[in-house]
């Protein structure tokens, strides 16, 4: 998550990630660590049995996965020739208003920060 770039006050983000082809180990999938958004990890050593394991997100066209923005994730290079393709939003809070960046920079485009600050509705039909 871009907090200094985008000026968002507190880390309080959710995102969705909707798999539009598949994605498997070769091609840039979510890697996560699972139940590290509930306590710190620290990395002890270099070895695997001293670190927590990485879990790879795999799914079919259509499979969405949510991820809160304390658990570590990323994604790893892509090595396939197969492609990635994928929709990504990304929900705040909307008592946690974006604010200046606080880097200095220039804010992010419209599509990757969009600067509409009001809260989602639910509708009541």
């Amino acid at each position: 998550m871009k907090t200094v770039e985008d000026g968002m006050p507190r880390m309080r983000v959710l995102t969705a990630w909707t798999m539009l082809t598949e994605n498997k180990e070769f091609n840039a999938p979510l890697d996560v660590i699972p139940g590290s958004h509930k306590e710190y990890v620290s990395c002890a050593g270099i070895t695997q049995e001293k670190n927590r394991n990485i879990k790879v997100t795999h799914g079919k066209p259509g499979t969405v996965a949510f991820h809160e923005c304390h658990l570590i994730h990323g994604s790893p290079d892509h090595i396939s020739g197969t492609p990635r393709t994928l929709l990504m939003a990304v929900y705040n809070s909307y008592k946690n208003k974006l604010v200046k960046p606080f880097s200095g920079q220039t804010p992010r485009p419209h599509y990757l920060r969009n600067p509409d600050q009001n809260a989602v509705k639910a509708s009541q039909e």
